[in-house]
């Protein structure tokens, strides 16, 4: 059977696609609020059911919209607070990173991915360098700053758990691609050389393979038995070897022989001030080589490893400094006196995104939610004293009175005219030669001379009602101007003196996204809602 999996990849594109159909203005793209009748228990909100059926009936629910501007949309991420003594995830090209909290916001809004958490060690040290360099702090954690979120930015886009994304520029114009800033220890292995370490310039010298940058300009005179290699002597220096002069460099030996490529050998060099090798040390002999020439290769990342006094492996890292580039894969060998005797360790580098560290925030960030946030105001037509529960997006709704509203496209094709307005109504407004006071929110109105029904009934301004007309029993049921009507639970009765149509065709357009909700109760005229929708792809 087939397995099919989504990348984060495949989200990203959804939401910033979404993003963009707002920002550019290529469609038109609305909040609806509906649903004034309770629920069957407004506790019990229900779920959204992805029905034709429950679409058809949310067409009847709604009240009104309100066009999503470029400044009511973000990309956003999940939240992640820094806080004292939490043992953060770290950054791994190995795992499923989008369920990992391997990244922080502190509490000045700045962003940081974790590299290394000192193996889970507990964070309490808070970042607060904003320099491209990956930052080591002195609680062994190591951070790479992102990005920092304006706090009027926040102010706007605020819903729990989630932030804006911010994209700088400059630290995206630093990042170096294919790094190595970090290697794990699978298998810590034993046999190794005892109390190995950095502080005493006795570490294990690890060299990294892998198809990051590398010098292969020096040249080694080998001599071999059975294809291993006995002795080995600089024949040729080279040249433009990095950070010279140094020692104690873990190389590889590569020859070209009839077989292929041959690069199991490994030593330790040294460079001259010039960038030259002039000193090498065989450590591992290898196999399948011949006598002659080989290449003596350097990686442009740099590792080592430390051991305890049984020669167990307890740390492994990359100099600083020294992380490479242009890596996308990569395998760590121990350059050890004791290699072939000590049982294995196993040691992973792991590797930055294809472009570096802070190239893409919103990829890095698994940045695959779209945060609406829309006020709605008690000035509008369809959001005056009246409680709604539902809350959704709609795409390109046309405007009301298809036959009559007709605009070509780019085919030179009439059709529908889409709804461009910032505020649209979706009901009917029944206009009353007498006041509205007496009749009852979400009740039926009755037309006497047509037998015309309207649903879910709300009062606007003084003398007019709005309601959805019932064409369940008969699609040509209409109010007419002049017919008395009435509320059939309160009675109260009015005469029609004029009837205006909805702005917005009904069954138009396209339903993008729906949420269910308990009722946002309308107390006061005027009064102010804020929707925020937190969309997830």
């Amino acid at each position: 059977m087939a397995k099919i999996g989504l990348l984060s990849n495949f989200r990203n594109r959804n939401s910033e696609d979404f993003f963009d159909n707002i920002v550019n203005e290529e469609n038109f793209v609305y909040v609806f609020i509906g649903r004034t009748a309770p629920w069957d228990d407004d506790e019990i909100v229900p779920d959204v059911q992805n029905t034709l059926k429950e679409e058809n009936q949310i067409w009847n629910d709604i009240n009104g919209v309100k066009r999503i501007l470029p400044d009511d949309v973000t990309i956003a991420f999940r939240s992640i607070p820094w806080s004292q003594n939490r043992i953060f995830d770290e950054y791994d090209d190995g795992v499923d990173l989008s369920v990992r909290d391997f990244y922080a916001i502190t509490d000045e809004n700045k962003v940081y991915k974790c590299i290394s958490n000192n193996n889970r060690a507990p964070s309490t040290v808070k970042p607060i360098h904003t320099t491209f360099d990956i930052s080591s702090e002195s609680d062994g954690y190591r951070w790479k700053y992102m990005f920092s979120i304006p706090e009027s930015l926040l102010d706007k886009f605020i819903a729990p758990e989630f932030s804006p994304l911010v994209v700088d520029r400059d630290v995206i114009d630093f990042a170096e691609p294919g790094t190595i800033d970090n290697i794990r220890i699978e298998e810590s292995g034993e046999g190794y050389e005892t109390n190995a370490s950095v502080d005493s310039a006795s570490e294990i010298p690890v060299f990294i393979e892998g198809d990051g940058n590398q010098n292969a300009s020096a040249q080694a005179l080998v001599s071999t038995s059975d294809g291993r290699i006995l002795t080995a002597s600089v024949l040729d220096g080279g040249s433009n070897y990095p950070y010279a002069p140094e020692s104690r460099i873990p190389v590889a030996l590569r020859q070209i022989t009839d077989a292929g490529i041959v690069q199991n050998a490994y030593g330790i060099a040294a460079t001259n001030a010039l960038g030259q090798i002039d000193e090498f040390q065989l450590v591992i002999g290898g196999s399948g080589y011949t006598n002659g020439s080989t290449s003596i290769v350097q990686s442009s990342c740099r590792a080592y490893a430390e051991t305890d006094f049984e020669g167990t492996i307890i740390n492994a890292d990359i100099f600083n400094g020294r992380q490479g580039s242009n890596f996308t894969e990569g395998r760590a060998i121990l350059v050890s006196q004791n290699a072939e005797t000590c049982s294995d360790c196993q040691l992973r580098p792991i590797i930055s995104p294809l472009a570096g560290h802070g190239s893409d925030p919103q990829k890095e960030v698994f940045a695959n939610y779209v945060m609406v946030n829309l006020r709605l105001s008690g000035e509008s037509s369809f959001i005056e004293l009246n409680d709604f529960r539902r809350i959704g997006i709609i795409e390109n709704p046309h405007e009301f009175g298809e036959e009559e509203v007709l605009e070509s496209d780019s085919d030179g094709e009439a059709g529908p005219k889409t709804f461009d307005g910032l505020i649209g109504d979706t009901r009917y407004k029944i206009v009353l030669e007498n006041s509205n006071e007496n009749f009852q929110i979400n009740e039926v109105l009755y037309g006497e001379s047509t037998g015309a029904r309207g649903n879910e009934l709300t009062r606007f301004e003084d003398d007019t009602v709005r309601v959805i007309i019932d064409r369940s029993i008969a699609p040509d049921l209409e109010f007419e101007v002049g017919e008395t009507v009435r509320g059939l639970s309160s009675q109260a009765v009015g005469t029609i003196i004029d009837i205006i149509p909805p702005d917005i065709a009904p069954f138009s357009g396209t339903i993008l996204y729906i949420n269910n909700s308990e009722p946002v109760v309308r107390e006061q005229d005027l009064q102010l809602e804020t929707v925020t929708l937190v969309i997830e792809y």
